[in-house]
C-alpha cells in the first residue's frame, strides 16, 4: 500500500475531513519527525505548535497508522493531564469503529473493535475461530486482538497524563514482553519538561 511508510498519504487517505487544508512546512516536518519515530523504533518528541494547528489530530492519525501498519507494538500517549490523555485515547478508538475506509482496507484489524460496540465487557469474551482474542478496550489503554496475519495482532496504546505513572510501565505480548524503556513511545500534547524516563 502507498500509505505504509508514508504518514502524510495515510492522513488524506484515511482522513480526509481531518486534513482539509495544505500542510505547511512546519506540519510536514511533523510529520516526517513521527514517521522516523515509529518506523525507526523509539524516541519521544514534544509538540508545540499554536492551539488549533492540528497537533492533537496528527498524533491520533499517527498513532493508528503506526499501529494498522506494525511500525509499533506498543504506543504509550502522554497527555497535559489524564482526561487529555484519555480523549485522544477516545478519538482513536471512534477512528477505529466508525472510519468506513480503515474497515474496508484494514478489516483483521478494525473489525474486532467494531464488534465490541464500545463494550469493555464483550472484549473479554471475544473469539476468532474459538480462541480469545485477548482483544482490550478500556478508558486508559486498548488492546487489538490478536489475529493471525494481522500486522497489528496484540498491539497496545496506553494514555497517560504528564504527571502520571509511566515508569516501568510493561506489556506482556504474544511471544514476548515489551518493556517501556525500549518502546516506541508518542509523546502528545505535553507542552512544557518531559518526565525523565
Amino acid at each position: 500500500m502507498a500509505c505504509r511508510k508514508d504518514l502524510r498519504a495515510f492522513c488524506l487517505e484515511y482522513f480526509p475531513k481531518r486534513f482539509k487544508l495544505a500542510f505547511s512546512s512546519y506540519h510536514l516536518e511533523v510529520i516526517k519527525r513521527l514517521e522516523d519515530m515509529m518506523i525507526q523504533g523509539g524516541g519521544k518528541l514534544a509538540l508545540a505548535m499554536p492551539r488549533g494547528s492540528g497537533k492533537t489530530t496528527l498524533v491520533e492519525t499517527s498513532v493508528i497508522w503506526a499501529l494498522l501498519y506494525g511500525h509499533c507494538r506498543y504506543i504509550v500517549i502522554v497527555g497535559a493531564n489524564n482526561a487529555a490523555a484519555t480523549e485522544i485515547l477516545k478519538n482513536i478508538k471512534l477512528a477505529l469503529t466508525q472510519n468506513k475506509t480503515l474497515q474496508e482496507d484494514f478489516p483483521e484489524s478494525v473489525y474486532p473493535f467494531y464488534r465490541l460496540n464500545g463494550s469493555a465487557a464483550l472484549a473479554r469474551g471475544q473469539q476468532f475461530l474459538g480462541e480469545l482474542t485477548g482483544i482490550e478496550w478500556k478508558d486508559s489503554h486498548l488492546v487489538f486482538a490478536a489475529i493471525p496475519g494481522a500486522k497489528s495482532s496484540g498491539a497496545s496504546v496506553v494514555s497517560v497524563g504528564i504527571k502520571g505513572a509511566i515508569r516501568g510501565k510493561r506489556k506482556t505480548m504474544p511471544y514476548s514482553i515489551a518493556s517501556f524503556a525500549s518502546l516506541n513511545r508518542l509523546m502528545a500534547e505535553a507542552i512544557g519538561e518531559m518526565p525523565r524516563i
